[in-house]
């Protein structure tokens, strides 16, 4: 929250670290094949090849085309990440970095949770509802950034970073809209375009030093962020009446819907940060940070603008404490601050979305030999979140606060090179805590109480198996509400997968065996505010073919 919150992106209560992949010193690299069910074919294709002795280039990519289990459901993608490193000076570093990908895929609604929860009417879970002539959706996304590193001396060193998005993508979609009888639904239809330009700055400096047996590293710096969004979204509520229970209920698209509304919304982040990671001894680290940010919003709703400027100033503070070799205490606050895109439901500019969250709980590295692993206590409360309005599921409500807590265990225990197990469980306790248009105390959508995994892997090493993995584990979650206010929930599951690996030398050959034994499960799924659900992936068989060089 110290780092990065308060952009249209920013977390609220906590951030997912993805790690690119650095350059390799020599030249090397992989090629993978994947081929599995519903006529599911991919490759990717990974090569690191040094540029004499202060530069490098990293090249990855992939393709992948594939059928679905739903009815009349495909999809193809692509995507290309270069790297480019260069050692400026011994001490000066840039990293320029790009991604591109595009996906096209068909459209799902999902299925209406009133039938398949009644499974005497005869629908077909894999049952394709809408129009399956309609165009398919394709979302497309570029992104390039470039970091410049100095290190002035061994404790003292600074950071400029320049990033830039670009997010388009078109959705065509024709869905379920007024039950009218027992099998029988209105179908109504929709386009929607957007596209959506980020630039982001930030530039930091980092200073190590120690007062007394205190050592301190102090982090300062400032960054700007600017989003430019436009979406519109044309709607019909009803091209036509369609029975699920029939072998093919899809209606033609028809022509384009009318224009509902267009939006074209402008947010601009200004922040200043900093923050000291301090160690005290041996035994105590204490990390503690503040954040002010100011941001400004534009909106163009059907016309209507409306400007807000906010400020918020946000503190963190973490401190972790080794109570013994392998194990740690830890305990931390930290507040969220996140500006809101793209909601032009509201007719009006939303408030910034803001959170706090509390943690704690103990960490183990290997205090009995092989075992790792975390157990967390959690507070997150939000505020001014974004809902589906309950008078009317295609609007939307910024209201109130949502409260989440619980426990969270995960644990890995590898007793030898040979033997893995996975145990995790989380214990989560969701729900409105504050508001004037849901029930206070009804649970938040999507969110399951109980859910856990276990999973066990064997290798073998002796000379007739010398190669061969074989995993297996099964996934359980409780039953989850579809909407808010509670009106319909769906059923938990547990269910099974396997997996067989095998490196021959030149390559390694997998299998990955998914829902073993075929459950008849649903999951929430999310369209609108409407109470809609997706059956789980039947069971499906998968192979990899993997060579390094």
């Amino acid at each position: 929250s110290t780092l990065y919150g308060g952009g249209s992106g920013a977390p609220l209560s906590g951030l997912l670290n993805i790690v690119s992949l650095d350059l390799a010193p020599e030249f090397g690299g992989s090629v993978g094949l994947r081929a599995g069910s519903f006529s599911t074919y991919g490759a990717d294709a990974d090569v690191s090849v040094p540029l004499g002795a202060n530069a490098g280039l990293r090249l990855s990519g992939m393709v992948e085309s594939a059928e679905s289990y739903i009815d009349f459901l495909s999809s193809d993608r692509y995507g290309i990440f270069p790297t480019l490193a260069v050692d400026l000076t011994p001490d000066t570093h840039l990293v320029v970095r790009a991604r591109h990908s595009h996906i096209e895929q068909t459209e799902y609604v999902g299925l209406p949770a009133e039938v398949v929860i009644a499974p005497d009417l005869g629908v077909n879970r894999f049952t394709y509802i809408g129009a399956s002539d309609a165009p398919r959706n394709w979302i497309e996304n570029t992104h390039l950034n470039a970091s410049l590193t100095h290190a002035f001396t061994d404790r003292i060193s600074a950071n400029l970073s320049v990033a830039y998005l670009d997010s388009a993508y078109e959705e065509w979609g024709a869905f379920t809209y007024g039950q009218l009888g027992p099998t029988q639904f209105n179908i109504g239809n929709a386009f929607l375009p957007s596209d959506t330009q980020k630039t982001f700055v930030t530039a930091s400096a980092t200073f190590g030093f120690n007062t007394g047996a205190v050592s301190h590293t102090l982090l300062i710096g400032a960054d700007y962020d600017k989003t430019d969004y436009f979406g519109a979204m044309y709607f019909n509520t009803s091209i036509g009446v369609v029975d699920l229970a029939l072998p093919n209920p899809t209606l033609p698209y028809g022509p384009v819907p009318p224009l509902f509304f267009d939006q074209v919304d402008t947010l601009e982040t200004a922040a200043l940060y900093v923050q000291d990671q301090i160690a005290v001894g041996d035994r105590l680290d204490v990390t503690m940070g503040l954040r002010w940010t100011k941001l400004d919003i534009n909106s163009v709703t059907a016309g209507l603008e409306t400007d807000d400027t906010a400020y918020r100033l946000i503190p963190r503070i973490g401190v972790t404490y080794r109570i013994a070799d392998g194990v740690s205490l830890f305990a931390g606050y930290a507040e969220g601050f996140q500006g809101l895109v793209g909601y032009g439901f509201y007719g009006f500019t939303p408030k910034p979305e803001t959170s706090q969250a509390y943690e704690a709980g103990l960490k183990f590295a290997a205090p009995i030999k092989g075992l790792t692993g975390t157990v967390a206590f959690y507070r997150i409360t939000r505020q001014n979140v974004a809902t589906p309005n309950p008078d009317n599921p295609f609007l939307y409500v910024q209201t109130g606060e949502q409260r989440a807590q619980g426990f969270e265990l995960d644990l890995v225990y590898e007793p030898s090179s040979n033997f893995s197990l996975l145990a995790s469980y989380a214990f989560t306790d969701a729900e409105i805590s504050e508001d004037n248009a849901l029930p206070v105390g009804d649970q938040l959508r999507a969110v399951p109480r109980h859910s856990g995994r276990i999973a066990a892997r064997y290798r073998f090493d002796d000379a007739t198996f010398k190669g061969l993995e074989i995993g297996a584990g099964l996934t359980a979650v409780s039953s989850r509400e579809l909407t808010m206010p509670n009106t319909i929930s769906v059923d938990g599951s547990v269910l099974f997968d396997l997996q067989v690996a095998y490196d021959f030398g030149p390559a390694a050959l997998g299998l990955s065996v998914v829902n073993l034994t075929d459950e008849d499960a649903y999951a929430p799924y999310q369209y609108f505010g409407l109470a809609i659900v997706q059956p789980v992936q039947p069971l499906s068989a998968f192979v990899t073919l993997r060579a390094e060089f």
